[in-house]
């Protein structure tokens, strides 16, 4: 469950009363995945209740459902409303609910080592999603990225059969994949078959990715692959 804070700084009376009166300003930072609810009073005023109640519980119940960078603003809004409004509303009541997004932002590298056993495809294949999500890559970027290391490591697993290190970096818009194993066998691209039922794999990377390629010591390899973020 995550957690909120109020912006209380900038405080003044509201809006409509002493009209032409100076405002206070006040600056505050949202962090990348950081979701802000702007809302009237409508959403927390209950008739016989101090409406510190209502906002307390509007902040509780954003932080559960903003908890998630992943969850649609949309869903936290509907899940705010009926939370706190139930059946209908007491008054009139606007809200807007605005998330952040951290965007695909530059330097940044993860490199994680694996053994060559059944289930690592699958596992990587969830680590590299929970990634992309935080580095804010998102839709089909994400998507082809996610196909093409499960290929790349799929072909470790089945072929190479040696540990091996998965690099996932991102840089000026562009993410780079790369797994390193212990064979010194290059993959190539093999000419279509229609009937074939495997070796689809380096053709599937080819049509994915800006560019792909390979290098080796005659006792290693590493295969990388490069996709836009966005």
């Amino acid at each position: 469950m995550g957690g909120y804070r109020l912006l209380e700084d900038g405080l003044s009376v509201p809006l409509a009363v002493l009209p032409g009166a100076p405002r206070p300003e006040a600056v505050a930072a949202l962090p990348p995945g950081g979701t802000l609810l702007l809302y009237t009073d409508g959403l927390v005023e209950r008739r016989g209740e101090e409406v510190d109640l209502g906002i307390a519980r509007a902040g509780a119940a954003l932080g559960e459902l903003a908890a998630d960078p992943g969850t649609p603003v949309g869903d936290v809004l509907d899940g705010l409303t009926a939370r706190l409004l139930g059946p209908g509303p007491d008054d009139d009541v606007a809200a807007l609910v605005y998330r952040h997004e951290a965007g695909p932002r530059a330097g940044r590298e993860v490199r994680w080592h694996y053994e060559p056993l059944p289930g690592a495809t699958i596992r990587i294949r969830h680590r590299l999603v929970e990634l992309l999500t935080g580095w804010g890559v998102r839709g089909d970027a994400a998507q082809d990225a996610e196909l093409v290391l499960t290929e790349l490591v799929a072909n470790v697993v089945d072929h190479a059969r040696t540990p091996f290190v998965v690099g996932v970096g991102l840089d000026d818009g562009t993410l780079r994949l790369s797994v390193r194993d212990g064979s010194a066998s290059l993959p190539a691209v093999r000419p279509v078959d229609p009937l074939a039922v495997r070796g689809r794999g380096t053709q599937l990377v080819e049509a994915l990715t800006l560019r792909w390629g390979h290098e080796g010591d005659g006792e290693a390899k590493t295969v990388w692959a490069e996709l836009p973020a966005v």
